[in-house]
């Protein structure tokens, strides 16, 4: 009887073995999924306080010499993404949260010891800054873990900004109303934004806002960031981003957005006189914020051809060029309509998406 059991149980080892081995990857993907889905399986999210400030003026101008960014503690040390995870920075970065009732200020102080080799070449709208150094902002204002605002800088000033949905990449065809100002030190450089709560949707209630920062260090090819700090990880991930807490008291404004447009031209025939007439044109864009996350959107005979200039592009093929939509009419919530195969697109350093479904820059254009 001893010998059949052991014989049995030798027999039932490789079963077993083949067994688990089958069953690790359903495993692995599960606890990748619980991760992204529930990030309370990953550990204690970080947490950090702003502070609120009354009555005192801070002026947006990159230099942190008001009281207020000296009394303020930071939001804690940044950890690299890469080269070597895990590890402490080389350079230090330090960032403070303060906001008032009309806005949300925030102090960068990006330490370098070697000013002079910081880089710096972009300098327009929604520029590419990933060969730059440079630092980014996550503001989840409704902490639904899917939904947020991204906002970025370099050493020059330049401003880029975007919707993230869905974790998706940020689409940086949105443009909203915010300020930031660098400057350059003698032990690296320093940023401060200036958000205006009318320019984000969020419930006023609620005192919590998921966050992140990070940051690139160009030169030595260096991500560091405050929360999430793995290479398996995103930075426009929502779900993995920490949370800012004690914001209390905010002013959302009426949420009430008119943007009017009038246009005139004068067209004359040099070879009949009686042919010169007046063009005239006007119409009316108007945004209202029905409710926190509802917003009401009217157009009046909408200027189709409302947009900033396009990037200039040379067709050598038979397939028509893409143009990415900038009209403000059309980008209100167009996150929703980004499903399907988005390939690598969307990003301030990506390509555009390989599927588009819905398109709404043929909207407007007249066929010949």
């Amino acid at each position: 009887m001893r010998l059949v059991l052991e014989k049995r149980k030798r027999d039932q080892g490789p079963k077993v073995c083949l067994w688990l081995s089958r069953l690790a990857p359903v495993l692995l993907a599960a606890a990748h999924f619980l991760l992204l889905t529930f990030p309370a399986f990953a550990g204690e999210a970080r947490k950090t306080t702003a502070i609120r400030v009354e009555g005192e003026d801070i002026r947006v101008d990159g230099i942190l010499d008001e009281p207020v960014w000296r009394e303020h503690p930071g939001i804690g040390e940044f950890v690299q993404v890469e080269p070597r995870q895990g590890e402490p920075p080389t350079e230090s970065t330090l960032i403070r949260l303060v906001y008032d009732e009309d806005a949300l200020y925030i102090g960068v102080y990006c330490y370098d010891s070697s000013p002079k080799t910081i880089l710096a070449t972009q300098m327009s709208r929604d520029s590419r800054l990933r060969s730059d150094d440079n630092i980014e902002i996550l503001l989840d204002t409704f902490h639904d873990r899917r939904n947020a605002y991204f906002f970025q800088t370099n050493p020059n000033g330049a401003m880029v900004d975007g919707r993230i949905t869905e974790s998706s990449r940020p689409n940086v065809n949105w443009d909203g109303i915010w300020q930031v100002k660098v400057a350059i030190v003698e032990d690296g450089w320093t940023a401060e934004f200036e958000i205006p709560f009318k320019t984000l949707a969020f419930r006023p209630g609620d005192n919590s806002w998921g966050f992140n920062a990070g940051r690139e260090l160009a030169r030595i090819r260096e991500e560091t960031r405050w929360a999430s700090p793995s290479l398996d990880i995103r930075f426009n991930q929502v779900a993995m981003a920490g949370s800012i807490e004690g914001l209390e008291g905010l002013s959302q404004g009426v949420g009430l957005d008119i943007k009017p447009y009038g246009l005139v031209g004068y067209n004359r025939d040099v070879e009949a006189e009686d042919q010169s007439r007046i063009l005239a044109d006007a119409g009316v864009d108007v945004f209202y914020r029905a409710t926190n996350n509802l917003m009401s959107s009217t157009t009046i005979n909408t200027d189709f051809a409302e947009t900033e200039v396009d990037t200039r592009q040379v067709n050598m093929t038979r397939f028509s060029l893409f143009f990415p939509e900038k009209r403000a009419f059309f980008l209100e919530d167009a996150g929703i309509f980004q499903f399907g195969i988005q390939g690598s697109g969307g990003g301030p350093d990506r390509r555009p998406p390989d599927i588009v479904p819905f398109f709404s820059r043929r909207i407007g254009l007249v066929e010949d």
